[in-house]
């Protein structure tokens, strides 16, 4: 774990991270051999939404910590409290959304966890010709 990357360095590497796992499982059947590869890249995500809630909490912390640091002022000329209010509000949504959809992956690793695939066995003697 890096902790020398600022905040805004570590959420792009992340998205960059899904981005890769997008791309790898564009062909699905290239991407997952056994379901318990599904059910390990499923897990990996679990825990990826597990931890948001936490990450965009301190952020909405971190929205009161910068306006009392320092007086702030909108571009747009709209009212700075509203815009913060606003996003406040909306991260708390995002929380709330997220332990929603942490909770539904949850449910998928613990029903991929009873799924396995039936491998042929090989012929006896084939792989004394390997």
């Amino acid at each position: 774990m890096d902790l020398d990357r600022s905040p805004a360095d570590l959420a792009r590497a992340a998205a960059d991270e899904v981005r890769a796992l997008n791309q790898r499982t564009l062909t699905p059947r290239a991407a997952f051999t056994y379901p318990s590869e599904i059910q390990d890249t499923v897990t990996g995500l679990a825990a990826v939404l597990l931890g948001l809630p936490q990450s965009l909490d301190q952020i909405h912390q971190g929205i009161d910590a910068v306006n009392g640091q320092q007086r702030l002022y909108a571009y747009n000329n709209a009212n700075v409290d509203d815009l913060l209010d606003e996003s406040k509000t909306d991260l708390l949504d995002a929380i709330e959304h997220i332990r929603e959809a942490s909770l539904a992956l949850q449910h998928v690793v613990n029903r991929l966890a009873y799924v396995g695939a039936i491998v042929p066995e090989e012929p006896a003697g084939a792989a004394a010709n390997d």
